[in-house]
């Protein structure tokens, strides 16, 4: 038997007196423009309900639309009930906005940054990272991401430069700008923040200016001069440092030309861990107008001694007060053409109040390759034949150094290291 409109009618309605589940959720096989075109036309037509119970049970007309709030779905009367369309997908939003600026507070301290959002329709589903950045960021920082949690590692201020110079940044003081975004497959949440990283500010009263390296000496023969270029940018009333190694000790056998020079420190060591008779010296000094007219510092060979002596000058702006650490490198079996990283002397006390961390590196043997290491950026060297060799560094945070070498056969001499923080 054909059910009466009546009978139909009373199926749509419980007990209870709601709208009847099956009429609500039997879906009608339309596809999503279907849907956008059935809103565009008669959206003036939609009426919208709080809750699902308080959709009309009576009085249906074909084509009427209602849209309920409480689970965001809309809904299409076939004059006798309810059909579910489709869902509304809400935008995401933000749980933890991101600020719109940050700044990163020097080369040694990342940047954390929490953005966390969360879906509008449904708490457990996982939303897709699809955040980008500025090209120039790349130059800058090095990003990490764990979930919500980002992490913008700085660049030292020597990788910095190094892109500066290579043309990759106009300028070693800058910003780039990191788009946070969070995406449901359908919609989004975006925030764009701007991170400005400045490494190397101007004002700095104590800023290491640059470095020369010379080589010379003699095998008993009369004393000689050398002359260590001062280097670029260098100013009147600059402070200056000289550390040299390859001299014998206790002997004096080093002149610095100008009354304005002085031996600051005098360290002891040797070939070997039981060794003694090697010396590495600190001079410092300001500069004054006969170093720059110059532009050079002249040493001098004292006398006759055997010395295979190596120097290298440091520029530092006016004010600085370096202070100083020495240790005796002992080194163990090596392999020939292997590479080693070992620690070099201790920073000096006090030296977390400063702003960098430099060391000048020296030992007897000449057979080696230095390199850049963990947190210590190799600058350059001057070799003495086989005899000497010296190299530069310069640490990429206020943390312990270390000296990479590559191994090239000969005796494995001690070496002798000078840390320096400004």
């Amino acid at each position: 038997m054909v059910k009466s409109i009546n009978r139909r009618m009373a199926e749509l309605v419980t007990q209870s007196g709601k709208v009847a589940n099956p009429a609500l959720t039997n879906l009608d096989i339309l596809d999503s423009a279907d849907i956008v075109n059935i809103a565009n036309s008669t959206s003036a037509a939609t009426a919208v309900f709080d809750t699902l119970d308080s959709l009309p049970t009576t009085s249906l007309s074909a084509g009427q639309q209602a849209f309920v709030n409480e689970n965001n779905r809309l809904y299409l009367s076939n004059g006798v009930g309810w059909y579910n369309l489709s869902l509304i997908n809400r935008t995401p939003t933000w749980f933890t906005e991101p600020d719109a600026t940050y700044e990163i507070a020097d080369s040694a301290t990342p940047l954390i940054v929490i953005a966390k959002a969360t879906d509008s329709d449904n708490s457990d589903v996982t939303l897709v990272n699809q955040s980008v950045v500025s090209d120039s960021a790349q130059y800058m920082v090095d990003v990490s991401n764990d979930s919500s949690v980002w992490t913008f590692t700085p660049k030292t201020k020597t990788q910095i430069g190094d892109a500066v110079a290579a043309g990759n940044l106009t300028d070693s003081n800058g910003d780039f700008v990191y788009t946070f975004k969070w995406s449901d497959g359908v919609n989004f949440v975006s925030k764009a923040s701007t991170i400005s990283y400045n490494p190397a500010p101007t004002a700095s009263p104590a800023a290491y200016k640059g470095f020369s390296q010379i080589v010379w000496g003699t095998f008993q023969s009369s004393p000689i001069a050398a002359y260590a270029t001062l280097p670029g940018g260098t100013v009147l009333g600059d402070k200056a440092v000289i550390v040299i190694h390859g001299i014998g000790y206790p002997s004096t056998q080093v002149a610095i030309s100008g009354a304005h020079w002085s031996k600051s420190h005098d360290y002891e060591w040797g070939y070997n861990s039981n060794a003694t008779g090697y010396g590495t010296q600190v001079w410092e000094a300001t500069i004054n107008s006969n170093d720059i007219s110059n532009n050079f510092i002249q040493l001098n060979q004292s006398d006759g001694s055997t010395s295979y002596a190596m120097a290298t000058l440091i520029i530092f702006s006016s004010g600085t007060t370096p202070i100083f650490n020495h240790a005796r490198i002992n080194y163990s079996g090596h392999s020939n053409g292997s590479s080693y990283t070992v620690a070099s002397a201790a920073p000096p006390t006090g030296y977390l109040s400063k702003t960098g961390l430099l060391e000048v590196h020296g030992t007897r043997e000449g057979y080696r390759t230095y390199s850049s290491a963990t947190n210590g950026i190799f600058l350059g060297s001057v070799n003495r034949s086989i005899y000497y060799i010296q190299a530069m560094y310069q640490a990429s945070s206020l943390a312990q150094q270390y000296h990479r070498f590559t191994y090239n056969g000969g005796t494995i001499y001690s070496s002798s290291s000078v840390t320096i923080a400004w």
